[in-house]
């Protein structure tokens, strides 16, 4: 129903009710929880502004790899469609395979430089390139939804390279430009990445609305960039507190909610009505699956000891090696694409998570249930421990080894000792994170007002 209500109102600002808003990184086409539901919750406060996208760019379309030629070797290859779609897949793939294309002159379509981006996209000509162009100077005002793209990695994140271009391509065009539900941080590990910090520090100044989903967001973007303007509203999702949690008689049928998945055998018994306890992957762990599946392994064959039945939660193909542990393990699976609100109730009725994702923590807080976080690949899972209202913040290693695992069966049983103190925290934060992301709507107005 909230999908729904959201398309609705694009419908409407599609038919000329309305200021032409885009939307860039509409992230429902992922197969992500979180990302799903932050952009429904977007979606939601965006329309409350009168703002309902009229036009939307979807994840697919951020994350998609388009090759350029710099030089006549490249030209030639690239005017073939075919060799054009394999020289992309190419550059996704990285490594030495990047290497070879970038030696015969192919190039990503987007760079660390915004303005070397915008460039390269009108010299070419090519579509997608020349649309998104359009698309962004058609606008009446262009909101980019941030997320959990900021993250100053060496080497850049596609996605951060491609909302950097669209502000510079609003600048150039003076379309008004928003970045909100923002994730701002240095990488978990390695340098961090001058070039995208240096654009960022000429780009964001020029937004009309900057906001940062977390207080350590906004702490961190105001030490690298203290000339951004920014308000720190919390993650769009916490607007969701009233809605969640009332599903114990939805779970009561599980064979209703299962998803299609090509291997059904793989999803296990599902079953709510005892207590349970959900497990989780981690964005950090997900970039060294081999690695994390020894890891998840150890941590999976010891949480049964807190006496209670264990859910897989795959909340991001990220996790996929969570998959075949479950399998191999005889536990129950919960795929990344299982319905985001059916998801949000298992979490949301547990007796405790056990994860290292940002949202999954935010979605099983919604419903008062605590958990014991895991590393990121930023300080995400530290940070919303704090606006969850935890009694007490702990990260544990994203790639556990089984001192670790010990420290978090020790931890996990005191929370479960203590839950109701637990519950009673994380419910009173809540009251205060859901009014604060409700405050969205106020800005956003603003940013109308300036387009009308």
């Amino acid at each position: 129903m909230i999908q729904a209500a959201a398309d609705a109102q694009i419908e409407q600002a599609a038919a000329g009710a309305g200021p032409r808003v885009l939307l860039v990184s509409d992230n429902r086409d992922n197969a992500n929880w979180g990302s799903r539901a932050t952009t429904m919750a977007l979606l939601e406060l965006m329309a409350a502004a009168g703002l309902s996208p009229s036009d939307r760019v979807l994840d697919g379309e951020v994350r998609s790899r388009v090759a350029l030629a710099d030089g006549p070797v490249a030209g030639r290859l690239l005017r073939r469609p075919a060799l054009a779609r394999l020289a992309g897949a190419g550059l996704a793939r990285g490594g030495r395979t990047r290497l070879s294309l970038e030696r015969l002159g192919v190039r990503d379509a987007v760079s660390d430089d915004p303005a070397e981006t915008v460039r390269r996209w009108r010299r070419s000509g090519r579509e997608p390139l020349a649309e998104w162009i359009a698309r962004v100077e058609r606008a009446d005002a262009v909101v980019v939804n941030g997320e959990g793209s900021m993250i100053f990695t060496t080497p850049s994140r596609l996605e951060q390279r491609f909302h950097l271009a669209v502000m510079q391509l609003a600048h150039e065009a003076d379309v008004p430009f928003a970045y909100v539900n923002a994730l701002v941080a240095d990488p978990a590990n390695g340098p961090r990445n001058a070039a995208t910090v240096a654009a960022t520090r000429r780009l964001l100044p020029q937004a009309r609305l900057v906001t940062t989903r977390d207080p350590w967001s906004q702490a961190f973007l105001r030490e690298v960039a203290p000339e951004v303007a920014s308000v720190y509203v919390p993650d769009s999702v916490f607007a969701w507190k009233g809605r969640v949690g009332r599903g114990r008689d939805l779970l009561a049928r599980p064979e209703y909610l299962t998803p299609f998945h090509e291997r059904p055998d793989r999803l296990g018994t599902w079953d709510f009505q005892r207590p349970y306890i959900c497990v989780g992957g981690s964005s950090e762990a997900a970039k060294d699956p081999k690695r994390a599946a020894a890891s998840y392994r150890r941590l999976l064959q010891a949480l049964p000891e807190l006496g209670y039945p264990l859910v897989v939660t795959v909340s991001s193909t990220g996790d996929a090696f969570l998959e075949e542990l479950a399998h191999e393990l005889g536990l129950p699976l919960v795929p990344a694409d299982t319905n985001v609100m059916v998801a949000t109730e298992i979490l949301a009725h547990a007796e405790l998570v056990v994860t290292g994702r940002y949202h999954p923590a935010i979605l099983a807080g919604l419903g008062g249930v605590p958990g014991v976080l895991l590393g990121a690949d930023s300080h995400k899972t530290a940070s919303v421990q704090q606006m969850l209202g935890y009694p007490d913040i702990h990260v544990f290693a994203e790639q556990p080894t089984a001192a670790d695992v010990s420290a978090i069966l020790q931890r996990a049983r005191r929370v479960l000792a203590e839950r109701q103190r637990w519950q009673e925290a994380i419910e009173t934060a809540l009251a205060l994170r859901a009014a604060e992301a409700r405050r969205l709507t106020g800005h956003l107005e603003s940013l109308g007002q300036v387009s009308a």
